[in-house]
């Protein structure tokens, strides 16, 4: 609030301390659990809603200043506590969010690295049947599964990256082609 009280404001709002602990009685569950609705947070919530309430009381044309204060320090007090709610349902939605996408990401991974094996297994017994180029291919995909490069392999081989890159496509072209392979890979 911008505005400072006058003396007679301030009067009332001494006076009338407690239709705060009233208000907070009668309408509000206290939970000293939840960050944001202990009593004392409340309480000082419903001390700036009697500051409202003395500062806009007109005597003349309203009921008793407590009649007014109680429902003023209500309103304020349910006004913080909607403004409470929203943020303690988008931080919980955060964090619904983050485990499912955590979950989703671990299972991604797990299926993924399931399917790594397997298809490794494939790989290593398709192997056994080929030899020259188609063989330097297919190990040529495993390596490039475990994260190296077409140069990397190229400098294990002590060849070109060029000659790499035909074995590998060698490689995939039979591997397209043995039914083996493909039904355990499907």
């Amino acid at each position: 609030m911008d505005e400072r009280l006058t003396q007679e404001q301030r009067g009332l709002v001494e006076e009338n301390l407690t239709v705060i602990d009233s208000v907070i009685k009668s309408c509000v569950h206290v939970n000293n659990n939840i960050c944001g609705m202990e009593y004392d947070d409340l309480y000082q919530i419903g001390a700036i809603g009697l500051c409202k309430a003395a500062s806009r009381y007109k005597q003349c044309k309203q009921a008793a200043f407590s009649t007014y204060a109680f429902h003023v320090i209500k309103n304020t007090i349910i006004d913080y506590l909607r403004g409470l709610n929203t943020r303690l349902r988008v931080q919980s939605c955060f964090l619904e969010e983050s485990e499912r996408y955590i979950k989703q990401q671990y299972m991604t991974d797990l299926a993924g690295t399931l399917y790594e094996r397997e298809l490794l297994r494939a790989l290593q017994q398709s192997k056994e049947n080929c030899s020259g180029s188609v063989r330097k291919g297919i190990e040529a995909i495993e390596l490039k599964m475990q994260g190296y490069s077409g140069r990397d392999i190229a400098e294990r081989y002590h060849v070109k990256p060029n000659y790499i890159t035909a074995c590998i496509s060698r490689a995939q072209k039979h591997l397209r082609q043995d039914v083996v392979f493909v039904r355990k890979v499907a």
